[in-house]
């Protein structure tokens, strides 16, 4: 597991300004060498949110799929080869992505997405607190403000993993637009802002892998 314990936060306690350019991103991430290898993802949430985050995180780097539901990662599993190698949803072809509704599965993650409704909010933080590992980053796309996150998901995550924010596992968040039919949507394409303080390596690093993925296009019709 990718350790990010490294360096201090940013002094506004929102991450780093990551309105920077490619040569200081680099030059940080370098300083930090928090960049020497792949990072494999994990979506939680194979919905109108999740799904076209998956698919678009799984065009670039090794990414899980994860739902709660089998009845749905069946259907997924089933249209996979036609939706996610290729299609008008996926013009490069999910190559790196696969669902699982395992929780062991989820264990080899470096990111965890937890792109699910608000309803299911707290059952998602609960199922990543489970698989955590120290040096692991938690970011949450939704609609959810810093303040729930700081009061209610991050001690929720502290009590059940017996972990400490910003010490053995970070987090981010990010907004999501609603999905409009018959056009891309931006989710996961807003600034990945901190939480709590998040180390300023960490809040370069997310933003460098951001910008990696490709823009998630219309929500798939799995």
């Amino acid at each position: 597991m990718r350790d990010f314990s490294k360096t201090g936060t940013n002094d506004n306690g929102q991450g780093a300004n990551l309105d920077q350019t490619d040569s200081q991103i680099r030059e940080i991430t370098e300083r930090v060498d928090c960049t020497c290898d792949e990072p494999i993802f994990c979506v939680l949430g194979m919905g109108r949110i999740g799904l076209p985050i998956a698919l678009s995180i799984g065009e670039r780097y090794q990414s899980i799929g994860f739902d709660a539901e089998p009845g749905r990662i069946r259907d997924l599993q089933r249209v996979h080869g036609r939706n996610a190698r290729g299609s008008a949803t996926t013009p490069q072809g999910a190559i790196h992505l696969h669902f699982t509704s395992l929780l062991e599965d989820l264990t080899s993650a470096d990111i965890y997405v937890i792109a699910t409704h608000m309803e299911q909010f707290d059952n998602a933080t609960n199922i990543v607190s489970l698989v955590l590992a120290p040096g692991n980053v938690v970011v949450y796309a939704s609609k959810s403000t810093a303040r729930r996150l700081e009061e209610i998901s991050i001690p929720q995550i502290e009590t059940v993993a017996g972990m400490t924010c910003n010490r053995d596992f970070y987090v981010a968040y990010c907004g999501v637009e609603p999905h409009i039919s018959g056009s891309n949507t931006k989710i996961f394409r807003h600034r990945i802002k901190g939480v709590r303080g998040t180390p300023e390596h960490v809040m370069w690093y997310l933003a460098q892998l951001q910008s990696a993925i490709p823009a998630a296009q219309t929500t798939p019709t799995i």
